[in-house]
């Protein structure tokens, strides 16, 4: 199946630069009007002896929808950070939900956080991330979140060591459990590069999904 079949998936990616001073750098890319986010992801496009990844997650709107992706990190070297998002009308996400879990603030600098998002019952996770939620501006210095993903498919569990008033959020987007979704799977195709060969998989919960290249 490939991606003209998929019924309507809108993919965008941008290269965001990081600031030459703090070696810092980041940002959000949103879905077209109209859409909402299936999922996302980012990862330096120049990758160096050191360079991470500290926060990654959904962006939501004022209604609480997914309709974004944010992604900060570090690069030694002069690199931009590469942020996608796939989307779908919203009309075919329109039962979706969103759940945020926000720590208490850190009360010292590099101070541990945990926070962790989960679905209602009958519901199940679509996707899902962190960062630090009173901040979101890549080029400062926030901490990193160092475990963030799901330990089940209703909880998003998060930890962080973050700045003094930093508080860490855990977001997880949330479907019915009966809902048929996309998963968007990446395989890198050498260790050399960074390209990825993607792939989606049609899942309904308690029944196995099968794999078709994009």
């Amino acid at each position: 199946m490939w991606t003209a079949n998929l019924g309507g998936v809108v993919y965008a990616t941008h290269n965001f630069p990081r600031d030459s001073s703090t070696r810092r750098g980041g940002g959000t890319l949103y879905c077209p009007d109209g859409y909402r986010l299936l999922s996302g992801g980012a990862d330096w496009n120049f990758p160096h002896d050191v360079n991470e990844l500290h926060y990654t997650a959904p962006v939501l709107d004022k209604d609480g929808y997914g309709v974004g992706w944010y992604a900060s990190g570090y690069n030694r070297a002069n690199s931009t950070i590469a942020i996608e998002v796939y989307c779908f009308p919203a009309a075919s996400l329109a039962s979706e939900y969103a759940t945020v879990d926000i720590s208490n603030p850190a009360s010292a600098d590099y101070q541990d956080r945990s926070a962790e998002a989960f679905c209602r019952q009958g519901y199940r996770i679509l996707t899902g991330g962190s960062y630090v939620w009173n901040h979101r501006a890549p080029a400062e210095l926030h901490g990193e979140s160092w475990a963030s993903g799901p330990s089940s498919p209703q909880r998003w569990p998060a930890r962080a060591y973050v700045m003094k008033g930093d508080q860490l959020a855990a977001v997880a987007i949330c479907i019915p459990a009966s809902q048929v979704s996309l998963e968007l799977t990446q395989t890198p195709d050498s260790p050399q590069r960074h390209r990825r060969d993607m792939g989606v998989q049609c899942v309904r919960s308690g029944g196995r999904g099968s794999r078709h290249p994009l």
